[in-house]
C-alpha cells in the first residue's frame, strides 16, 4: 500500500522579494503541479495568507454566484453589508450558540 502524505507537511520560509513576490519551494510546486504561468488565489485568513491553485471549477462557481446576484439587484456593498449577519446565522446553525458568541450582533 502506498505511504499517503501527511495533511500538514512542515514549512518552508518563502522570502518575500523587492516586488512583492514569493519563490514557492519546488517540492511544493511539483506535489501541487505548478508551472511557470500557475496562477494561484490568494486568501487573507485571519493573519495568515493561504495560496490556492487557481480552478476553473471554482472560477464558474465564482461566476454564477457573480451573475446570480446582479440579476437579484444586490450590490457588493449590500452583500459585505449583510455578510456579518449571514457568518452568525451558519456559525449558530452548526455550533450552536456559545458564549463566545453572545452579546455580539
Amino acid at each position: 500500500m502506498a505511504k499517503s502524505r501527511p495533511f500538514v507537511e512542515p514549512f518552508t520560509v518563502a522570502p518575500v522579494g523587492e516586488k512583492g513576490q514569493i519563490t514557492i519551494p519546488k517540492s511544493h510546486r511539483d506535489r501541487m503541479r505548478l508551472d511557470r504561468g500557475s496562477k494561484l488565489y490568494v486568501l487573507g485568513l485571519g493573519n495568515a495568507l493561504v495560496l490556492v491553485p487557481a480552478d476553473r471549477e471554482f472560477e464558474r462557481i465564482s461566476q454564477r454566484i457573480q451573475n446570480t446576484l446582479k440579476r437579484a439587484g444586490v450590490s457588493q456593498e449590500e452583500l459585505l453589508e449583510h455578510l456579518p449577519q449571514a457568518r452568525r446565522k451558519v456559525y449558530r446553525q452548526i455550533y450552536g450558540e456559545t458564549t463566545r458568541g453572545k452579546g455580539r450582533r
